[in-house]
């Protein structure tokens, strides 16, 4: 199946932000990085993971990786090259079990952020009872710079839609590519204002189910059997 961007596999997985620019994540959830080259007819023949992890699990990961593939990408009726980024999220019920207990929840293919900033929410708004989710489209180009920033349109503040989309002009990323060359790409970006780890906490609202996450202009297309234990 065609992997599709999902909330549970975005940039912070979906983290939330808490007063002071602290961000909590959940700590079952693992975002694993895999630098990946692609062969002309679209079989990943090289891996390097991004992450350090232990050798029972970057093997039992590396070739489930190498059965995944991307459709060719032609260029002039030539078949070329790429490099992908992969995001693997992998949810660990228990780390001390070798690999029971470890699912990968999702994959996606996207630029790696190797430069973030956390919006601004300060104990004032947080007291005022401000909260929200706020979802960023962000166009990524050949430098790895986000340009033609937006907010999908929902209900949050406006002061906590301003300050994700001032943090979000700040980040960088890693850029894939196509035949030797970057490429463009669309990204979208989650920020949860106010949710923290307490079992009463806030929980921001489900994602708009038709939001294409992995952009309509990216020449990669990503192929992977889906969840399961690893």
């Amino acid at each position: 199946m065609i992997a599709q961007m999902s909330f549970a596999s975005l940039l912070l997985t979906f983290a939330s932000v808490v007063p002071a620019g602290e961000i909590y994540i959940s700590p079952s959830i693992r975002q694993v990085y895999a630098r990946v080259e692609v062969s002309e007819d679209g079989r990943i023949d090289k891996v390097r993971f991004r992450n350090r992890m232990s050798e029972i699990v970057e093997t039992a990961l590396r070739e489930r990786v190498l059965a995944w593939t991307f459709d060719p990408v032609m260029k002039d009726g030539v078949g070329v090259r790429a490099t992908a980024i992969l995001h693997i999220t992998v949810d660990i019920e228990r780390a001390d079990i070798g690999l029971a207990g470890l699912t990968i929840t999702d994959v996606i293919h996207a630029p790696e952020p190797v430069h973030t900033a956390a919006p601004e929410f300060t104990p004032r708004q947080a007291d005022a009872g401000l909260r929200g989710l706020v979802v960023i489209r962000c166009h990524i180009n050949y430098r790895g710079r986000c340009k033609d920033l937006g907010a999908v349109p929902s209900d949050t503040p406006p002061v906590l839609v301003s300050s994700a989309l001032k943090a979000m002009a700040e980040w960088r990323f890693e850029p894939e590519f196509v035949g030797g060359a970057p490429v463009d790409t669309w990204l979208h970006v989650p920020f949860c204002f106010g949710e923290t780890a307490a079992a009463d906490s806030y929980h921001c609202p489900a994602p708009p189910k038709d939001i294409s996450y992995s952009g309509p202009d990216s020449p990669l297309q990503f192929h992977w059997e889906g969840p399961g234990a690893l």
